[in-house]
């Protein structure tokens, strides 16, 4: 027994070895874990951090562009605005083209029948004055009533 119990003793002082590593060994187990999730939530907590980062920067733009298309919608009515105005001040441009051609085109005709007369003019006086010679000669109008009728 005494052998037993003398073995048994040497087996005590290696099992008290192992069992104070293997207790270490969970306390550092124990603490490791514990530093595995701070780790995890100070990630959690950056990862927080950007996103938060992140959707503020993401507000900025969906701001941005919604100005923008707002500009946009306001520089595109603009722009037909003023094409519209265009094709409205052409429309006068090509009216007022036409009426001076017309007008180009009336006064040429005009300026050749103020020839004719000129050129008839000397024809017409020497038949006034036969007329005028010619006792039984009795105009219809005066030469004035003539003048405002041809006007």
């Amino acid at each position: 027994m005494k052998d037993i119990l003398g073995e048994l003793e040497k087996q005590v002082g290696p099992l008290k070895e192992q069992s104070e590593t293997a207790r270490k060994y969970l306390i550092f187990k124990d603490e490791l874990k514990k530093l595995d999730i701070n780790a995890f939530l100070l990630d959690v907590d950056d990862t927080q951090v950007k996103l938060e980062s992140y959707e503020e920067k993401l507000s900025i733009v969906e701001t941005d562009a919604s100005r923008l298309k707002d500009e946009f919608e306001a520089a595109k009515d603009e722009y037909e605005r003023i094409e519209q105005q265009l094709e409205s001040y052409n429309e006068k441009i090509d009216t007022s083209k036409n009426e001076i051609h017309e007008k180009k085109l009336s006064n040429q005709r005009l300026e050749g029948e103020m020839n004719v007369i000129n050129q008839q003019k000397p024809y017409i006086g020497n038949v006034r004055d036969d007329m005028h010679q010619d006792k039984g000669f009795v105009p219809m109008f005066t030469m004035e009533q003539w003048r405002s009728s041809q006007k």
